[in-house]
């Protein structure tokens, strides 16, 4: 069973994805770079609505072209940091994570 921070995360995500189905897809970047379903903001709102978000959540860039229409970049948020409390982020994130900690930047690179 979830805890209930990430079921009050879930909960506002399904009310926002209810949203925002009618967004155009032109205003999404990735979709226009990609012009791929899963990346317009209609298949993400989809995607979010049935829960299966784990592999792509973190594709989208949160560039906030859709806020106009509706909070999906806010719902993607939400989305990223369900993902978060489940330890189920991506690696790569983990990884610049740690490099941001232990070098001040996301590439581990040190001054």
């Amino acid at each position: 069973m979830d805890n209930p921070q990430i079921h009050n995360l879930k909960e506002e995500i399904r009310e926002t994805v209810t949203q925002a189905i009618t967004i155009p897809n032109h205003k999404c970047a990735v979709f226009r770079a990609g012009r791929e379903d899963k990346f317009s903001p209609q298949g993400k709102a989809q995607l979010l609505e049935s829960d299966q978000y784990e592999s792509y959540i973190f594709d989208c860039t949160l560039c906030k072209a859709c806020e106009q229409d509706s909070k999906l970049c806010t719902a993607f948020q939400k989305a990223r940091t369900v993902l978060t409390l489940q330890k189920k982020d991506p690696q790569a994130n983990k990884e610049l994570l740690q490099n941001l900690k232990t070098t001040g930047n996301i590439y581990g690179i040190r001054n």
